[in-house]
């Protein structure tokens, strides 16, 4: 068995040398030279292996910068849509603790007391499950007129509860074989839902029941949240690059941190296999409960929470590795960074 890393407070989470678990600290030092002269637009990497920190390295205008912190000093980063993976452990969390009977519970179980014949497809929403919303196979549309996706403004007002249910329409009929489309809407009611049945904001129930138990301070996270204070299940939450690397960690574990299982095991597994495809022809993949599975042609398999503009963590349960990035980066992956300087030259330890 490997001999595993628990970190405990971020604070006290300290490199040690690649070589320690069987990675090269020159290839990781020329794939910065890489990113430098190709000008990835890289904010930070973070590299842990068998829980140990090998790297956490921050840049500004492709160069890496001498603190462990962004320009600026700032410690956290935006995370656009990562936070959909996320909400998803919250929702294996909320199982494992009883707060959610199982993935078949629907829309209207949650909302009845709001609930009106004046939303838009009304009826069919009704019907939506947990799992669809997780699959985004409930319907919901991402694009539907003009003014979408509204101003920040607007949503905060609204209500992300309400937005979803009286405004945004269906495409499709909900689990509908074959379907998929991305959709921020139908994961804030996702959060909503945790909020119904937990009493707690997301946010609250994350920090009592995740954050805590893997020694994440307040400080290294931040969950914006509408006027009613539901927070954004799709978006709109930041982190440092350690608490990237410690939901990595967790995912890597099936859910089990330091031999307490924090998400039910069973979930994960569910969470981060396929369940549905998405795209066609060059641009088809595979989801599970709102996490991206890597495609066929990377050969060490693995999966990612991924978002806008170059966040995301790859975990790459093969190598016992993942792999934490955030930017402003328009590529379209990591990809080639991933085998060309750190996987293709990982030894077994």
């Amino acid at each position: 068995m490997k001999n595993k890393f628990w970190p405990s407070k971020s604070s006290e989470w300290t490199e040690v040398a690649p070589e320690e678990q069987g990675l090269d600290s020159g290839k990781i030092a020329e794939m910065f030279e890489f990113i430098e002269n190709a000008r990835y637009d890289i904010h930070s990497v973070i590299i842990v292996r068998n829980g140990y920190l090998l790297t956490e390295e921050y840049l500004y205008n492709s160069r890496l910068l001498d603190t462990k912190s962004y320009y600026g000093g700032e410690t956290i980063h935006m995370q656009q849509s990562v936070v959909k993976s996320f909400t998803s452990i919250l929702i294996g969390i909320a199982l494992q603790e009883g707060f959610l009977n199982n993935l078949n519970q629907t829309l209207y179980e949650f909302f009845t007391d709001i609930w009106s014949p004046s939303f838009v497809d009304s009826e069919l929403k009704k019907n939506i499950t947990i799992e669809q919303l997780l699959t985004m196979n409930a319907g919901f549309m991402a694009e539907y007129d003009p003014k979408y996706p509204p101003d920040a403004k607007t949503l905060i007002s609204a209500g992300c509860i309400e937005w979803a249910l009286e405004r945004v329409p269906l495409g499709y009929t909900p689990g509908e074989e074959g379907k998929w489309e991305y959709s921020n809407d139908g994961i804030n009611l996702l959060s909503a839902i945790i909020a119904n049945v937990t009493g707690k904001s997301a946010e609250e129930f994350a920090q009592e029941y995740l954050f805590t138990p893997l020694g994440i301070s307040e400080d290294e996270t931040y969950w914006w949240h509408d006027d009613k204070g539901i927070n954004y299940g799709g978006y709109a939450f930041s982190c440092s690059p350690k608490v990237q690397a410690k939901l990595g960690m967790l995912c890597l574990n099936n859910g089990n941190w330091n031999g307490k299982q924090i998400v039910d095991s069973n979930f994960m597994k569910m969470a981060t296999t396929s369940q549905v495809s998405w795209g066609k022809d060059l641009g088809k993949g595979d989801y599970g409960y709102l996490f991206f599975m890597m495609p066929s042609s990377f050969l060490y398999g693995g999966y990612v929470a991924a978002g806008a503009g170059g966040q995301v963590i790859y975990i790459i349960p093969k190598c016992d590795i993942t792999v934490g990035f955030t930017g402003a980066y328009q590529g379209k992956d990591y990809n080639d960074l991933l085998v060309n300087y750190i996987l293709q030259f990982f030894e077994d330890t």
